[in-house]
């Protein structure tokens, strides 16, 4: 649904364009035009810096360890019970 609407003035615009009563100073809209024209209004993805790439890392692999100990730790209580 949200690709008819987006791409429906595009389709019109590329038809505009290759009319024959176009001006002969447009060429037609080309795939990698109508790509930047679509994705004109999104904002650029953030910038990240090493530093963000090296703390990120640095929780993400405290967060795995931390996940590891609890999940041993809950298992070996099972054990124990049973």
């Amino acid at each position: 649904m949200t690709a008819a609407i987006v791409l429906t003035p595009a389709r019109a615009a590329t038809e505009i364009r290759t009319a024959a009563d176009r001006p002969p100073d447009l060429a037609p809209v080309s795939c990698p035009e109508l790509l930047k024209l679509l994705r004109a209004p999104a904002p650029p993805p953030p910038a990240r810096d090493s530093d963000h790439a090296v703390s990120w890392s640095a929780w993400q692999l405290h967060h795995q360890t931390a996940a590891q100990a609890r999940h041993r730790r809950r298992h070996q209580r099972h054990e124990q019970v049973t």
